[in-house]
């Protein structure tokens, strides 16, 4: 079966690494992943000796035999020329938007107007509300007359011209892009930006650095209602398969190979749980876990406010107080001093003050 190199290897091309899907192991130097793992078994099955990692930044198909179906939709001319596996995973699309969060500024204002508010009263508890969730008609809505617009990945062949027209206005609505990753960086630098992407997208994005930063909020699709595209509602709800595909000019037996191990082995539910805590580090989970918890992500409701979460606003409140309360005797102390030098009367028992009083009792005798 003509699908291994010259030195017996499957070539395996990848943009990134993503922890546990494909990674390089620290120490070791070698693959490991739930995506590694799959396809060296595939490569067993098909004949090669193991894989080989290409690196692909742009995402395009490598010239080789097999491919993954992700950005792309299989028409019905394309079943007359490749081979697809079963669905290797389901994944739902998802709209999305970037809360921007004026970090710094919000933790300043919060605590003073909390200081101030518990001034008025015996105790330091506050109860939270959440701001309310963009609902999917207010983001309709803001996109065909507001300040939104939808982020589209070109490459992606999402929406025809006239289902843009139908659903979002006009073209003005779309803001286009040449990549996936530029897409999320647009939603997550202005709050202004709804974007489209699957659960995977978004999983993938939160493991990254970027998304340590980046704060995305999805956009509920209510339950029922049309989108207007037959094939949007159907993505929103219920999800798309991907596959993967081979030229039909390769054997039957190498697609049976994959369909083996993907209802067999490596399963979407075997892949996202038992394969996924193979490939990752427990001391990786129980740090995560112990930050999580350490963090001060959020005040649930009638919760005291802990010290640790005051102590930079405290420390500039009382540096400003420090340095009120240093004014306000510079200037008693430059009144007093003033005052002082400009009286010119003597002292109450200086001979001026006695003959000024002698003067006084002499007039008030006439």
């Amino acid at each position: 079966m003509q699908v291994c190199d010259e030195a017996g290897l499957l070539p395996l091309g990848y943009i990134a690494e993503d922890p546990p899907s494909i990674y390089r192991h620290a120490i070791h130097g070698d693959w490991r992943g739930t995506a590694i793992s799959k396809w060296r078994d595939i490569a067993y099955m098909l004949g090669c000796s193991g894989i080989r990692m290409v690196n692909n930044p742009t995402g395009q198909t490598l010239d080789g035999t097999f491919a993954s179906v992700e950005p792309a939709y299989l028409n019905s001319s394309d079943l007359q020329t490749f081979r697809y596996s079963v669905p290797a995973l389901v994944s739902r699309n998802g709209i999305t938007w970037g809360q921007l969060v004026p970090g710094l500024v919000n933790q300043f204002a919060c605590i003073f107007v909390l200081l101030i508010w518990s001034g008025f009263y015996n105790g330091n508890s506050v109860v939270m509300r959440r701001p309310p969730r963009m609902t999917y008609e207010e983001m309709m809505a803001g996109i065909r007359g507001g300040p939104l617009k939808l982020v589209l990945n070109e490459l992606d062949g999402y929406f025809e011209s006239t289902e843009i027209d139908s659903l979002f206005g006009s073209q003005t609505s779309v803001v286009w892009t040449n990549s996936t990753f530029s897409s999320i960086d647009l939603v997550c630098g202005s709050n202004k930006i709804i974007g489209l992407f699957y659960d995977i997208i978004i999983e993938q994005f939160e493991r990254s650095v970027k998304g340590q930063s980046c704060r995305l909020t999805r956009i509920e699709f209510p339950l029922g209602a049309k989108s207007g595209v037959d094939w949007l509602t159907h993505s929103l709800e219920t999800g798309d398969s991907f596959f993967h595909v081979i030229s039909r000019a390769q054997p039957r037996a190498a697609m049976d190979a994959i369909n083996t191990l993907l209802l067999r082995v490596h399963s979407q539910e075997r892949t996202e749980s038992l394969l996924a805590r193979r490939y990752l580090d427990t001391n990786v989970w129980v740090t995560a876990a112990r930050r999580l918890s350490e963090a001060v992500l959020e005040l649930s409701a009638f919760v005291p406010v802990p010290l640790e979460a005051i102590v930079i606003p405290l420390a500039v409140l009382v540096a400003g107080l420090s340095f009120s309360l240093l004014v306000a005797v510079i200037e008693v102390m430059r009144g007093y001093l003033q005052g002082h030098r400009s009286d010119p009367s003597p002292p109450p028992n200086s001979p001026q003050r006695n003959s000024m009083r002698n003067s006084e009792k002499f007039e008030t005798h006439k």
